[in-house]
This record gives structure tokens, sequence and C-alpha cells, in this order.
């Protein structure tokens, strides 16, 4: 059931039965209407990808190879999304989540993840979400239940709104970049020009889909139209964010995540966590209205 939020200055929509995602995040202007600072779902929208943010346990983006291995064992990643060739975003997205308790200005939600199609992973997650004065906090954790240690990785999946006008600032050392197939195949440091946003850029004509190292946690979207500033923190600063737009977006994803792409894959397997039963992984978005 679709749950709302709302403070003299927010609103904030949420369906945890539609993989823990957020609906819309508003912000009520001077003159009392509303500027969506997330992308907001469309009548009907049924697809977390069609939403406005969603959460990524137990692990973030793609992962090659069918699977990964762990001490000798190989464990098999069903491909779970239509049209994609790599199985994506873990699968705490494609389950239905319960609402555990809500008040007018913060909710929680939680997921009992007992192995579903596709994942050999057992855990159980929770989102708040808390509305502040001046933004909104979502806090994502999950808890290892498998009887062997696995590796675990978390992030948040926000679609920010109206590219057109949006302008970013976000200070990394170095980019993973695709090539020959693979999803990390080479580390380049320092971030090429075309993608570098250590200085505030326009977004508008961008277009990238890449996992950038050396990040502090921290970035600004403005909007100068429309007279809007958001101020991103992610913690623990993890040093990765995934960031996204393709041609014919309005919208730019910017992806706070504990390890860069196909991180099963790379040596030392960088980022991810190996969790013994009952150990946590935990990761905090928070973002401040100027």
């Amino acid at each position: 059931m679709q749950t709302c939020l709302e403070t003299p200055f927010q609103r904030l929509l949420v369906d945890p039965a539609l993989g823990g995602s957020v609906l819309r995040w508003d912000w009520r202007m001077p003159d009392g209407h509303w500027e969506p600072l997330f992308r907001p779902a469309s009548a009907g929208a049924s697809a977390p990808t069609e939403l406005a943010c969603f959460p990524l346990a137990p692990w973030a983006n793609r992962v090659s190879a069918g699977g990964f291995d762990v001490a000798g064992r190989h464990h098999a990643l069903g491909l779970n999304w239509p049209g994609d060739a790599c199985p994506l975003h873990g699968d705490a997205w494609l389950q239905a989540w319960s609402l555990q308790s809500a008040a007018v200005d913060t909710l929680t939600m939680v997921l009992d993840s007992a192995r579903p199609q596709h994942s050999p992973y057992r855990f159980q997650a929770s989102q708040r979400f808390d509305l502040l004065a001046d933004g909104l906090v979502i806090t994502l954790q999950l808890r290892a239940q498998d009887a062997l240690p696995l590796p675990y990785g978390i992030g948040l999946h926000p679609y920010f709104h109206d590219v057109d006008d949006a302008v970013l600032q976000a200070a990394c050392d170095g980019v993973w970049l695709p090539e020959a197939g693979r999803l990390a195949a080479r580390h380049v440091q320092p971030v090429p020009a075309p993608w570098s946003f250590a200085h505030p850029r326009a977004t508008r004509e961008l277009l990238v889909d890449h996992c950038f190292s050396g990040w502090d946690g921290k970035a600004v979207i403005a909007w100068p139209r429309r007279g809007l500033t958001l101020r991103m923190t992610a913690s623990p600063a993890s040093g990765w964010m995934q960031l996204c737009r393709q041609a014919g977006w309005e919208w730019l994803c910017l992806e706070p995540v504990s390890h860069p792409v196909d991180a099963f894959h790379l040596p030392g397997m960088p980022g991810l966590a190996v969790l013994a039963p009952g150990e946590t992984l935990s990761l905090a978005m928070d973002l401040r209205v100027a």
C-alpha cells in the first residue's frame, strides 16, 4: 500500500510492495506549488525503473559470468531483468517490502529475503525515511542470514528530475570503463574531461553509464531555473559513485554504492563486504535542499 509523508515543505510517496521504492519526492516552493526533486513516477507505473528511487541489495549494478566464486564454490546469479544480458541490482528491488512503522515525518519498511529465484542470498533489510526541516535521509541496512559468509554490496538508485536545467559537481579521482564485453575493463585516472565534474557543469548533453572511484560521498546538483540546490552526502563514504544518463533522458541517476561495477570479478573484490551470519551493512543518503 502506498504511504505518503508530508511536512510544510516536503512530501514523499513510497510503495513498500513495489520493490520498496519511492514514487516521488517533492519540495514546496515559496508560492505554494510543488517542485519534483526525484523524477515522479507516472500514473500506473509498475516497474522500479519507472519510479523515483529504489534500493540496491545484496549487491549493486551488473555482474558478469553468470555469478561469482567464493572459497572454491560457484554461486550462480540468474538473469533477473528483461532485456539485460547480466544479473542486475541484486533482488531487493524486485520483492515486496512491508511497512513496519510510519509517523508524520518518518517511516520504516522491511524485507525478509529468503533466496528468491536467481539468488543465492538470504538476508533481512530495512529502509528508514526521515523528512527533516531541510531535506530527506534514506538509510538502507541489510543483515546477512546465510549459513556461510558471502560478499555483499549495497546502494541506492535515485532518479534526479529535470536534467535540462541541472548543474552537477562531484569530485572523483578515477573512472572504470567497459571494454571488449567486460563491464569494468579499465580503470582510468584522472577522470577524462568528458566525465569530470570536479567543477560545476551542466548535464544536459551528458551521456554516461560509468562507475567512478575516489568519491568522497559528496555531490551538489543545482537547478538555476528553479532556484533549487540539492546537496548529497553518502555515508559511510565508500568511494564509489555510479552515474548514468542516456540519450533522451530528462533525469540523472547518481547512485551512492559500496562497490564498483562487477566487483565480484575484480582483483580483491573491491568494496564488497564478506558478511558472516548476523553481520550488517548499511548506507545512508542525506539530501539537503536550499
